[in-house]
Parts: structure tokens; sequence; C-alpha cells
């Protein structure tokens, strides 16, 4: 375990558990944009072979 993960364990420690609600909250949120930016990035991807696709016909 890294040394920030160790320090973010002890302040997650000392908060109490009626308000740890809000950095579940807080995580999750955090969470979502890395998601999206990886859903994104897929789509772009993906987009970008659409336009190879439609840029090239497949002669047999």
């Amino acid at each position: 375990m890294t040394k920030v993960r160790e320090d973010a364990i002890k302040l997650l420690e000392q908060i109490p558990d009626a308000k740890i609600i809000f950095i579940i909250q807080i995580i999750q949120g955090m969470k979502g944009l890395y998601e999206n930016d990886d859903m994104k990035q897929r789509e772009e991807a993906f987009q970008q072979l659409e336009r190879l696709k439609k840029g090239s016909q497949f002669r047999l």
C-alpha cells in the first residue's frame, strides 16, 4: 500500500461514521468522472474506426 493510501485511511478513520457518507459520495462522484473518461475514450476510438471503415472500400 502506498503512503498516500495509508494517509487517506488514517484520515478516514478519524471521521465519525455519521459523516463518512459524505466522503463516500465524493469518492463515488470521482469514480464516475473516471468511468466517463474511459467511456469517452472508447466512444472516440469507435468513431475513429467507423471513419476508417467509411473511408476505405473493402474490395474482394
